[in-house]
């Protein structure tokens, strides 16, 4: 039962030891700063500290006799106050939020706008950042990719060669693949995916591009391989026009005969 009412009072906002002194001052009625702290167990330093916490709250009265100050503890309906008085603060705190919220709002609008900008440095990072676009596409957002299939792309597919053997893509989406001489397209598993690709001799560039939502990924492989994820809807709805434009005059992709990951896999 004490445990309960221990509980109760730090509930309404009472410190351990502000519980423990408030208690011992219900049982002894008038008593000094001595004999409170014995009954609660609490130092004598400790325990006018703990006092004065509740004479904030309300709880305690004080009064002289003889040559002693004596403490004794308020009736336990003066917690009522206590609920009433964490009411009016709550209804205060109400009121300051209701004034600020529009500027609030205001600067969040404003932060809304502003492009969200990630950057990755690394082969390893760049491989993260098409995988979140891969899995992404798996729950039914569209993701749509053009890249330069080169000696840079080939290295990175290098580390993800057993991933790509092993995995099926079942998202749907468009990729272009701007294939440069000597290369072929390496091996996906990615039964829903529209494939062209791009003359490398009219529109060489070295790097990969993909699309999903507002949000939009660019690499560079070439020398220090970097790229950047942007979540931005103007921008990204501006890259998807330039997506579509080269889609536009890419030629359909039929898979080989032989196609497999034995044949359309890098080696080590």
């Amino acid at each position: 039962m004490i445990d309960d009412l221990k509980h109760a009072l730090g509930e309404l906002g009472l410190a351990p030891k502000e519980t423990e002194v408030y208690l011992a001052m219900l049982e002894l009625g008038p008593a000094s700063v001595q004999d409170i702290g014995k009954r609660a167990g609490v130092n004598r330093s400790t325990t006018y500290v703990m006092l004065e916490g509740l004479k904030k709250h309300g709880l305690i009265s004080t009064f002289e006799k003889g040559k002693k100050i004596l403490f004794t503890g308020e009736a336990p309906e003066r917690l009522q106050q206590i609920i009433a008085d964490q009411y009016r603060k709550i209804r205060q705190k109400d009121h300051v939020l209701e004034q600020a919220l529009p500027q609030l709002m205001a600067i969040y609008k404003t932060s809304k706008e502003k492009p969200r900008v990630r950057f990755f440095d690394g082969i390893n990072a760049l491989h993260e950042i098409r995988h979140e676009f891969a899995e992404s596409s798996r729950g039914g957002e569209e993701c749509d990719e053009i890249f330069s299939v080169d000696e840079h792309l080939i290295e990175t597919i290098k580390i993800t060669a057993e991933d790509r053997r092993k995995t099926v893509y079942k998202g749907k989406g468009r990729t272009i693949a701007c294939i440069k001489p000597g290369f072929k397209m390496p091996y996906v598993q990615a039964p829903n995916t529209q494939r062209r690709v791009l003359d490398y001799g009219k529109f060489p560039f070295i790097g990969d591009m993909g699309i999903k939502g507002s949000q939009a990924y660019l690499i560079s492989a070439k020398a220090a391989t970097s790229g950047i994820i942007i979540e931005h809807e103007e921008i990204v709805q501006f890259l998807h026009v330039l997506f579509d434009i080269a889609w536009s005059v890419a030629k359909p992709w039929e898979e080989p005969e032989d196609w497999g990951p034995e044949n359309y896999l890098p080696k080590d």
